[in-house]
């Protein structure tokens, strides 16, 4: 196989080192996700767990996990309003 007895045993000893640090990450992610009514993107929830939790995590790794969760933020559009029709001002007659 051509690996160094070194590797064998280090990846050995830590090959379940990663599974304990995403599973926990990936249900707060959730969490803060679903908290957020879907709403929250990677930026935001990055803030979300430095500020709730205290847990510093690097933008791709949270990308990765919400599109493996297939967390899709979606944007609520804010309601503008196109016509003043509350005023005292004079109309213009059309012609």
């Amino acid at each position: 196989m051509k690996v160094t007895r070194s590797g064998y045993y280090y990846y050995k000893i830590h090959k379940n080192d990663k599974k304990q640090i995403i599973e926990p990450l990936t249900k707060l992610i959730k969490e803060l996700f679903l908290k957020s009514r879907n709403t929250y993107g990677i930026r935001r929830i990055k803030k979300a767990l430095i500020k709730s939790h205290n847990i510093t995590a690097n933008r791709d790794k949270i990308a990765k996990i919400m599109k493996e969760e297939k967390l899709i933020p979606k944007t609520i559009k804010k309601y503008k309003a196109t016509t003043n029709s509350k005023h005292n001002l004079p109309i213009h007659p059309n012609f």
